[in-house]
């Protein structure tokens, strides 16, 4: 038998950031996966910070998102000093391009919005737009500049804020799934693993895709979400700007690697790539810099977003659960990477007892009446 203040089920970005934190707080953390760490959605992301760049609604999720990229440059200071691993963090911005009349118009009116709003963002024309990235198709109509929109590498976050945590003294144990959350009254008081109890003053789910399948007290409504990608390898270091197009995304990344992405198929738990999927990719991608078309392909994956129906968050305990120490910080969907560090402050906030913003209501894990089918299996 263990014993930890807290459990957190899901060795991903999200998990392992939170655990950071605690362990920051001098708090024993004990993180659980069935996997090696981070080897699902965080590891199959393109690291993306971008949350002007595809939004159209001033609403409160997307001032939610700049309030965590607004952290990431002291969030990776940190972590580089507790890790040792730099994640290239890189803030030459971001790309948005349009081929049509229409697509034009919603980019107009997205840069009309945003500069209303104080944000930083520029309406290109084409040519304006070729001259920022010589390498972009003379079939852009026009673009916007978001130099605020900025980029990591998912692969090496993930290893970094692993790595932190375990320097910091959180334990991970890989490999072992999570057979029962066990309860006494109205308190989750630990977990049962391979016949082996950890008890535990609170239980975090941060599982991803695979939320649902804990058997909770509370099912989070989390359904698998995938997304198929790949890598070409270049030579040179021609791109430097994240590219956003209406068919594929576009990340270059400091080795030569240039990731595309990304497809949104609701498959359940199959991780396959697909033909249809690739070329569509890859069609979206060289449309955009036909350059790439020369490039050889370095890897090909695909990854499980955790989806929810409304596509926000679950953060927080499930209170109809009764249970006030049993936190969900998952369902981030496309946004895990770019919500890494408002995630694990407002959770590890939560959990060392300060109060809980009125600006987290909105992803209240129970704010559904009818959860998904627990029993789906993958």
């Amino acid at each position: 038998m263990k014993n930890a203040d807290v459990v957190i089920i899901g060795a991903g970005v999200i998990g392992c950031s939170v655990a950071w934190y605690l362990a920051l707080a001098n708090l024993r953390v004990i993180v659980l996966d069935k996997q090696q760490p981070g080897q699902e959605a965080s590891s199959a992301a393109a690291g993306m910070l971008s949350p002007q760049s595809d939004t159209d609604t001033p609403d409160d999720f997307f001032r939610f998102c700049l309030s965590s990229r607004e952290l990431y440059p002291d969030f990776v200071v940190r972590l580089s000093e507790d890790s040792g691993i730099d994640v290239e963090y890189r803030t030459e911005g971001t790309i948005v391009a349009a081929f049509t009349e229409e697509e034009s118009l919603i980019l107009e009116k997205r840069a009309r919005w945003q500069r209303a709003s104080g944000l930083k963002i520029e309406y290109l024309t084409g040519e304006q737009a070729r001259k920022l990235s010589p390498s972009l198709s003379k079939n852009i109509r026009s673009a916007l500049y978001v130099p605020g929109d900025h980029q990591v590498d998912n692969r090496k976050l993930t290893k970094a804020v692993t790595t932190a945590a375990h320097r910091r003294g959180a334990e991970t144990q890989h490999g072992k799934s999570v057979q029962e959350i066990l309860t006494s009254g109205n308190r989750a008081t630990g977990v049962r693993v391979f016949g082996e109890t950890i008890n535990a003053g609170t239980i975090i789910i941060a599982a991803g895709s695979w939320s649902g399948l804990i058997g909770a007290p509370y099912c989070p409504p989390v359904e698998p979400v995938r997304g198929q990608m790949l890598a070409l390898n270049s030579v040179s270091d021609n791109l430097r700007y994240v590219f956003h197009t209406p068919r594929a995304y576009i990340v270059p990344r400091r080795d030569g690697r240039i990731i595309i992405g990304s497809t949104t198929e609701r498959v359940g738990f199959d991780k396959s790539n697909t033909a249809a999927g690739i070329k569509g990719l890859l069609s979206g991608a060289i449309e955009a810099i036909p350059a790439l078309e020369s490039l050889p392909i370095n890897e090909i994956w695909a990854g499980l977003r955790p989806g929810t129906p409304d596509g926000l968050p679950l953060l927080g305990p499930a209170r109809s659960s009764g249970m006030e120490n049993l936190i969900f910080a998952t369902g981030h969907y496309r946004n895990g990477i770019l919500l890494t560090p408002i995630t694990a402050k407002v959770i590890s906030n939560m959990i060392l007892g300060q109060p809980v913003p009125e600006s987290l209501k909105p992803y209240a894990p129970d704010r559904f009446k009818k959860p998904i089918d627990c029993l789906i299996k993958d």
